[in-house]
């Protein structure tokens, strides 16, 4: 019997020989805002919600917030809805909490990106698509009073 983490063991040069093959495939990346759906909070007539109604509380989500401004109510974003699929679909701004700018390389995430009505409401690879992020994440922070963590 060959033991597990020997690489004469098959299943592990499967792994290792698949895992290199995907580290080549997943060049493509791009910059996103992400935030996180909270876990409760207050609808406007004052009820308790768990998440929202596409999002389950702590799903993270991929806000398309190149175009938002700080007067609307929702905000367009990508995330794995309560059914394990990603879909697209409007959140209320108060039910997002703890905005960062990532890079994601989520072949999902990326196709929709892809394949959403405005490509060009999504963040690109470029460094002035990474500062525009910043700014954006900035500004989010400024208009709903969070303190900013340090990385």
């Amino acid at each position: 019997m060959i033991p597990i983490g020997v690489w004469g063991n098959p299943a592990v040069r499967y792994r290792c020989a698949r895992r290199e093959r995907t580290n080549v495939e997943s060049k493509r990346w791009a910059y996103c805002v992400v935030g996180n759906v909270v876990k409760t909070r207050l609808d406007a007539e004052g009820n308790l919600r768990h998440g929202t109604i596409e999002f389950s509380g702590g799903t993270r989500v991929y806000l398309c917030g190149k175009y938002w401004r700080p007067g609307c109510d929702t905000i367009e974003a990508i995330g794995l809805n309560r059914f394990g699929r990603f879909v697209v679909g409007d959140i209320p701004v108060n039910a997002v909490e703890n905005l960062r700018r990532k890079k994601t390389y989520k072949p999902h995430v990326l196709s929709i990106m892809d394949d959403f009505e405005f490509r060009d409401y999504w963040w690109g690879q470029s460094e002035e698509d990474k500062a525009s992020a910043d700014r954006f994440v900035t500004k989010w922070n400024a208009k709903f009073n969070v303190v900013a963590k340090s990385e």
